[in-house]
């Protein structure tokens, strides 16, 4: 008789954060350690929106946990597009002002948690302030820095664990980054002919 194939249902793979992320390599230019921090991979999380402020939301990761490298020995911390931009003079700044006074647990965990980022991209604004980057710069820090609260208090929402109070100093943190991160912009596109 014949014989009826029966059709292999395949389950939907279901990627996890995880499977967005990868370890990249770094050179410190300010004490020449060589270490690896978690990068987004680009192209592999699919977009679903931005929010009015042009933040990017991904499906499965939000990237702003993986946007900023952090020295594991001296401690500079920039975005991921500024961190091999220090100039040796920038360095030298960094070195006399950052390096041995500030140390960070290490990341240990298969992702990073937003508990994890919050220290690193104050440091990454301090840093900029240090190292005297570009007003354009020290705003964007400012800017995702916003943008890591508002994922982190959406994170402690789903969880049910953010309450009245913590909603109201995170909004007001938050506030406070992004006017920062406005009066840093309009100062760059006055002093650094930043094209609009």
């Amino acid at each position: 008789g014949l014989k009826i194939q029966k059709k292999e249902v395949k389950e939907p793979v279901v990627l996890e954060e995880k499977d967005y992320i990868y370890d990249k390599n770094f050179t410190c230019i300010v004490c020449d350690k060589e270490f690896s921090s978690k990068i987004m991979k680009t192209g592999k999380a699919k977009l679903i929106g931005t929010d009015i402020d042009l933040r990017y939301r991904y499906e499965g990761i939000d990237s702003i946990k993986y946007d900023v490298v952090t020295c594991p020995r001296c401690g500079y911390s920039a975005l991921l597009k500024y961190f091999p931009m220090t100039t040796a003079a920038q360095g030298k700044l960094i070195k006399a002002n950052i390096y041995g006074k500030v140390k960070l647990p290490a990341l240990t965990g298969e992702t990073y948690s937003y508990e994890d980022m919050m220290e690193r991209y104050k440091l990454a604004l301090v840093c900029s302030i240090v190292k005297r980057a570009k007003d354009s710069e020290k705003a964007y820090v400012c800017l995702k820095n916003a943008w890591l609260l508002r994922g982190y208090a959406e994170e402690l929402e789903l969880k049910n664990q953010l309450t009245e109070e913590m909603r109201q100093e995170m909004k007001a943190q938050e506030l406070e980054y992004i006017q920062n991160a406005l009066e840093g912009f309009i100062n760059a596109v006055q002093k650094e002919s930043v094209p609009i």
